[in-house]
């Protein structure tokens, strides 16, 4: 394991954090959209969350799991409590 590369030596490490996004389009199917947004709140539930993150290598979205999930997971502590408070990458990244 390494340290999470700062722009300085010495300096606080910065994440250069992707992410992703889980919306319920307007379709203008009602009856789709509210099905959607099932699907979508069972995937952000604290049951699943956990799981996915740890199958995908991934950070849980939700801040509240994240020791937990580092407690899982401790090859991913850093980089999961530093996503708590991610500053912007810096220019080089």
């Amino acid at each position: 394991m390494v340290q999470i590369p700062a722009p300085k030596a010495g300096g606080t490490p910065v994440v250069p954090l992707g992410g992703e996004t889980w919306t319920v389009p307007q379709t203008g199917n009602a009856q789709r959209q509210v099905k959607a947004a099932k699907v979508l709140a069972c995937l952000n539930s604290d049951k699943n969350q956990l799981p996915l993150a740890t199958q995908r290598q991934t950070v849980p979205t939700k801040t509240t799991l994240m020791d937990q999930f580092a407690a899982q997971q401790p090859s991913m502590k850093a980089l999961s409590h530093r996503c708590v408070t991610p500053g912007p990458a810096p220019a080089s990244y």
